[in-house]
C-alpha cells in the first residue's frame, strides 16, 4: 500500500462509511486490543466484546482527535479510550465488593497500576506492530527468504542451524534475515510517519 494511503488513513477513517479504511485500522488494532483485553483475565467473548467498544467509542470520538505531535501520538490516544472502554466493561461486570483500606494507600495502588498498565500497553503494542508489520510484508519474500528471517529473529534459532534446514549458505540466512528486517523498519517507519501507530 503506497505511503499516501498511510497518511491519510486516520483522516479516512472519521467517514464511517469507509468500509476498506475502517477494516486497515480494525486490522492494525483490533487484535492488539483482544490481547490486551485477555491479558486484564477477560474471557473470549467478552475480549470480543471490549473490541467492539473501543471501535465503536473510536468511531463517535475519532473525528476530535487532534493530530498535533505535541499533544500525543494517536496510538496514545487509542490507548486511553481502550483503558477506559476495558475498565468500564470491568466494572459492569465486576461483583461489587467492599475494599478496605484509606485514602494513601488506594492512590499509591493506583499509581503502580497505572504504570504496570502502561508497560504491558507498551510492549503488547510493540508485539502487535511487529505481527502487524510482518502480514503487511509477508508477501514480498520468497518461502526461504522468510523461514530464514522468522527461525532466526523470532524463533532464535542459530543461522547455521536455520542454514541447513533451508538449504541455503549461512550467508544467505544473514541477507535473508537483514533484508526482512529492514522491510519490516520500512513499514513501521511508514505508518509512524502517519501518524498511524
Amino acid at each position: 500500500m503506497p505511503a499516501t494511503t498511510r497518511l491519510s488513513l486516520i483522516a479516512r477513517i472519521t467517514d464511517s462509511d469507509d468500509s476498506e479504511s475502517w477494516a486497515e485500522f480494525v486490522s492494525l488494532y483490533g487484535p492488539f486490543v483482544y490481547s490486551l483485553a485477555r491479558t486484564r483475565g477477560l474471557q473470549d467473548a467478552d475480549a470480543c466484546d471490549v473490541v467492539q467498544e473501543v471501535m465503536r467509542e473510536i468511531a463517535k470520538s475519532v473525528s476530535r482527535f487532534d493530530a498535533d505531535p505535541e499533544l500525543g501520538r494517536f496510538r496514545s490516544w487509542v490507548s486511553v479510550i481502550a483503558r477506559r472502554t476495558m475498565a468500564r466493561y470491568s466494572d459492569r461486570n465486576r461483583r461489587h465488593a467492599k475494599g478496605t483500606g484509606d485514602t494513601a494507600n488506594l492512590v499509591a495502588l493506583s499509581g503502580v497500576a497505572d504504570r504496570a498498565e502502561e508497560d504491558l500497553w507498551e510492549r503488547e503494542h510493540q508485539r502487535h506492530l511487529f505481527q502487524w508489520a510482518a502480514k503487511q510484508v509477508r508477501g514480498d519474500f520468497t518461502e526461504t527468504t522468510w523461514l530464514a528471517f522468522w527461525r532466526t529473529a523470532v524463533d532464535g534459532v542459530h543461522a547455521s542451524a536455520v542454514a541447513e534446514e533451508c538449504h541455503i549458505s549461512v550467508g544467505a540466512v544473514y541477507i535473508a534475515k537483514s533484508r526482512v528486517a529492514g522491510r519490516l523498519r520500512e513499514r513501521l517507519v511508514e505508518a509512524a510517519e502517519s501518524g498511524l501507530i
